[in-house]
Formats: C-alpha cells, structure tokens, sequence
C-alpha cells in the first residue's frame, strides 16, 4: 500500500466499502511543508501515512490511538522470491 493511499483518523473510524483497516499509535508526525507524514506502530510493524497540508482532517497527536483505512484498489500483493534449493 502507497503512503499516500493510506487514510488516517482517530480510532473507531470504520474501512471503506470493501476497504482494509489497520489500528494503531501515532509514534510520531513530521511536518514536511505541503505534507505531512504520520508514523503510525501497528501489529505488522510501522507504517506511514501522508496526507496534503491543504486537505485538512482531524488533529492527530503523538501516541494517541489511531486507525488507518485504503480501499481495496489501493493496495498490491507482491510475490516472493522462491526459497533457496537445499542440499
């Protein structure tokens, strides 16, 4: 899933029709002029979320509880490497 892809709100919002869901704490929020980017610690690891500064949304504060959404076509399955032969 692209950052950009990735919706973020305070907890309890619900998945888009059909949509992914992913709860979490915002570990941190780095503001980079027309963005900003959410850093968010979830079961799978941590994932980043950016949103355009002129899009608006909640206020979101470090360590809060958060809930990140896509829809379904935002998000890609990519396959693995084979395992190595053994011996």
């Amino acid at each position: 899933v692209r950052p950009e892809r990735i919706r973020i709100g305070p907890a309890g919002r619900p998945a888009p029709e059909d949509g992914s869901r992913l709860e979490g704490v915002l570990a941190d929020v780095v503001y980079l002029g027309s963005l900003t980017q959410f850093h968010v610690d979830t079961k799978v690891g941590r994932v980043l979320s950016y949103r355009m500064n002129e899009e608006g949304g909640p206020h979101l504060d470090s360590g809060g509880n958060v809930v990140l959404t896509w829809p379904p076509d935002g998000s890609s399955v990519l396959a693995g490497s084979a395992p190595a032969p053994t011996a």
